[in-house]
């Protein structure tokens, strides 16, 4: 009966909705029934971690994790005629800080466009981008005279940029593993954040709280513990966003609430679920 109530919930859902679930295959099964009535869907991964946990070891986890908000955010930004849509999120998920919606921005470089190096550089230290000499993975970003390799964390190749002087000459695509140009050139590049889009004075104090954490963790860094210091930066998911539970998750919860003693109060999970429809029925396997 799973997947016909939550056609039955999406048929007339009008407003942006959060649908809190029990795991990965089920936001799967929701995504399906969302593509098949024309929502945008997002789907954040199953998270399952401790409080203040290293979050370094699901480094691939946490990239899907904010390269979904962001598209998720950014899509507000879209014309009215947007498409309805729903962010789907493993009930585990919940239980890490959100950033906030602000934290998300994108910055836009154009062919032609002059780029002023130090303050270019800056900005992407702020934004939580590695710099290495070779872009071998996302969130990296390579200066190497006049080309700026970078590899964004919602793109699947990195892209290599061209300059003279400090105007933009090309823009390409590249292949990471034998770095050699995939594209032919583009008018323009638009990304987002490694981490989050912060300035200066907000990456320093995100910074120092980590370094200053109480969190057992070998190494003490935005990598490792941004999202556990968040404090003025993040919010809980609950609070951001309109949310129902996919379906009842008092087992769940209870469970969750036994054993390990997480951030959010058990009382912030006290939401509607979608109970059992009357219109359509599963179909047998």
């Amino acid at each position: 009966m799973y997947q016909s109530n939550i056609y039955e919930y999406l048929e007339d859902l009008k407003e942006a909705k959060l649908l809190v679930c029990k795991n990965d295959k089920e936001a799967l099964q929701i995504r399906d029934v969302g593509v098949l009535l024309g929502f945008d869907t997002f789907v954040l991964p199953d998270l399952r971690v401790s409080v203040g946990e290293d979050l370094r070891t699901y480094d691939e986890d946490i990239q899907d994790f904010l390269s979904t908000l962001a598209s998720y955010h950014q899509s507000e930004n879209k014309s009215q005629n947007q498409k309805r849509k729903i962010l789907i999120a493993p009930l585990r998920t919940l239980l890490i800080p959100f950033p906030k919606a602000k934290y998300f921005a994108k910055k836009q470089l154009e062919f032609g466009e002059s780029v002023a190096l130090e303050e270019f550089k800056d900005t992407l230290y702020h934004w939580g981008y590695h710099f290495t000499d070779i872009v071998a993975s996302k969130g990296e970003v390579s200066f190497r005279g006049d080309i700026i390799d970078i590899f964004p964390i919602d793109a699947d190749k990195p892209y290599r940029i061209s300059l003279f002087d400090e105007e933009i000459e090309s823009i390409q695509y590249y292949d990471e593993n034998t770095q050699k140009r995939l594209s032919e050139e583009l008018e323009s590049l638009s990304f987002g954040s490694a981490f989050l889009a912060l300035n200066k004075a907000e990456h320093e104090s995100l910074k120092s709280r980590t370094e200053r954490s109480t969190y057992d963790s070998f190494v003490k860094d935005i990598d490792s513990l941004g999202l556990w210091h968040l404090e003025d930066l993040g919010q809980s998911a609950l609070e951001q966003f309109s949310a129902i539970h996919a379906s009842n998750l008092d087992e769940e919860l209870k469970e969750i609430y036994e054993l390990t003693e997480p951030l959010l109060e058990r009382k912030a999970f006290l939401l509607p679920f979608i109970t059992e429809g009357s219109k359509y029925r599963d179909l047998e396997a």
